[in-house]
């Protein structure tokens, strides 16, 4: 919000990232995206404006619960499956958030980086970034002002399963690896129940996504770890294939 408000106040003035949390951290600080929710619409207003400096001190991660931790986690764990098996055989290694390193964390923001550096504005490459984060958004506006709200990181440590489920799906993305996403991202977050009704309304907010062409979404998915793809269009049976997997 105050990165969006800076780049309109005066038709835009310089503004500085300090991120106090594990997601502002590995993530939202970083890459120029501004934007806030409108109408329970996640970022639908936002435009590109990079911080002039990102002031990043991992010492603010003392003050925060493990909730907001967590939260954290599920971009890392995002940064990890689209770059490489080495890196997610790191992040695997975490037993618990005390397992989260100084070293683990910048990994994280450089897998961010070099893409970003790439592909500042999202016209390929940067697309990568958005695993798990088609149906995760579509997921965080569903619950967004209701009791079961979501952190954006809640929401998309499902859409990282149920993508990476889509991924065994469409491009034969291996079985087992999925099973062993699920897992890993079980340990962290409990589970939320969608009842098919639910399911149908998430689906119809897919239309908002802001990667759409012709009001279809289309998905980044894997064909293995660290090998992403984008475009790929997906259907409504795959999408409640894909909640029951995650779910069972």
């Amino acid at each position: 919000i105050g990165g969006f408000i800076s780049s309109t106040f005066m038709r835009g003035i310089d503004f500085v990232n300090v991120p106090t949390t594990l997601l502002g951290m590995v993530d939202a600080s970083i890459g120029g995206k501004t934007g806030i929710d409108f109408k329970n619409l996640k970022n639908i207003i936002g435009k590109f404006e990079f911080a002039k400096i990102i002031l990043i001190d991992e010492s603010f991660l003392k003050t925060l619960n493990e909730q907001h931790i967590v939260s954290g986690l599920a971009e890392m764990i995002k940064h990890a499956l689209i770059d490489s098996t080495n890196h997610w055989n790191s992040i695997r290694k975490i037993e618990s958030i005390k397992d989260i390193s100084k070293e683990i964390i910048y990994s994280s923001i450089l897998t961010k980086v070099k893409i970003i550096e790439k592909d500042p504005t999202e016209k390929d490459l940067r697309k990568h970034l958005n695993y798990g984060h088609t149906l995760g958004h579509a997921l965080e506006s569903f619950l967004l002002g209701t009791k079961r709200e979501l952190l954006h990181g809640e929401a998309i440590s499902i859409g990282i399963i149920l993508e990476s489920y889509l991924s065994y799906l469409r491009l034969k993305f291996d079985i087992n690896k999925v099973n062993q996403i699920k897992s890993f991202i079980m340990k962290f977050y409990k589970k939320i129940h969608f009842e098919i009704k639910d399911i149908e309304i998430i689906i119809k907010l897919l239309k908002y996504d802001k990667k759409n062409i012709n009001d279809n979404a289309l998905f980044v998915l894997i064909n293995n770890i660290g090998e992403p793809t984008t475009n790929n269009e997906i259907n409504t049976i795959e999408i409640k294939e894909a909640f029951k997997f995650y779910e069972d």
